[in-house]
Parts: C-alpha cells; structure tokens; sequence
C-alpha cells in the first residue's frame, strides 16, 4: 500500500506497519545493498520521545524538516514512535549528500552549505535557524545522523564537555577509546 509517493521518495506501509523510506539515488552517494526486509525489526529500532523529538528538530523542524517527518512512524499495535531511517528497503548509504555539505561547512568555516543543507531539507528560510557555525553543526550532525553512531565523532572532534543526552560529561575517557584486547595480546601497541 503506497502512502504517498514523490520524485525523490517511496513511502510505502511494511507487514510490520511502518512506513518504508527509501532513499533517493541522487541522496545516496556511496550505499551498501543489504538484501530484502523481513519486516520483524521493531525491536531493534531507535525510540524517539516527542521532547527529545522536539529538542533535535525545535518547532519549525517539526514542521518543515523532511527528516522529522519521513524518519518517524508508530508502527500497528504500538503507541511509540520509533526511526525508521533504514528499517525496510534493500540499501544504507554509507556516505550522503548531507554528510558531504556538513563535512564541507566544518571543514571551510562556510555557513552557506549549512544553509544549502537546510533549504534541500525543506526549510524556507534557513537563515532563521541561526548563524552560528557550531551550533548549527550540531544540530544538523544531530538530525541527519539519528540512529547511526555518527554523531560521537562530532562530538570528539568538537571536544565538547557535555554530550546532549549522555548521563556522564566527556573526557579523554570518553573520547579515547581503549586498544583492543588482540592488538595488546599480540603486541601491536603502536
């Protein structure tokens, strides 16, 4: 059963109940093919509150953000609301157009690919959202990576003190992640 279908998207209802979203090809620059979708994956999704919701997207994400609107579903039977970024379909991108105007806006100082993100991600006016360079990384690094394990290396790189959500504040012990067992039983410390 087709929900809605556009030139960029194909939203279609699973056995599960949850819309699929698949990506567009011109979104995915570099995916991974990962076999048809079984539908039993609900217990292995992201739960997203309505304030945490709230708190990644703000009011006018809410509204106008693609992401907030096409990555959340209450599957059948439920009343959460879970990501449901790759739960059916056939590919994950392994590297996105939205990825590659983040990394270009962190890398160049340059606000303006963050405003380009923002307009392709439905906002009117993405001068609206702010002006500063990091928080506005941030944010975007916070919508457009939910749910893939990206976002720490942000973070890491930021060398924030506090991560958004974590119970503990971020240090070296955090950011510095311990050598693997393997590598120091066999002696490749360097």
């Amino acid at each position: 059963k087709v929900l809605r279908r556009s030139r960029r998207t194909s939203i279609s209802v699973s056995a599960m109940g949850f819309p699929s979203l698949q990506f567009p090809g011109e979104e995915a620059v570099f995916p991974v093919w990962h076999g048809q979708e079984d539908g039993d994956h609900q217990g292995g999704q992201l739960r997203m509150s309505d304030t945490r919701k709230m708190s990644v997207f703000g009011a006018n994400g809410i509204d106008y953000d693609i992401r907030a609107k096409r990555m959340f579903a209450v599957p059948n039977g439920s009343n959460n609301e879970y990501c449901i970024k790759y739960l059916t379909g056939t590919q994950i991108p392994l590297l996105k157009i939205g990825e590659m105007y983040l990394i270009a806006a962190e890398a160049s100082g340059d606000i303006s690919y963050l405003y380009t993100l923002l307009q392709k991600r439905g906002y009117p006016n993405p001068a609206d959202e702010g002006t500063g360079l990091t928080a506005l990384l941030q944010k975007e690094y916070q919508r457009e990576f939910i749910g893939e394990g990206q976002l720490f290396y942000f973070y890491k790189r930021q060398n924030l003190g506090k991560i958004p959500f974590a119970t503990v504040d971020a240090s070296q012990a955090v950011y510095v992640l311990p050598l693997p067992t393997d590598e120091l039983e066999f002696g490749y410390t360097e």
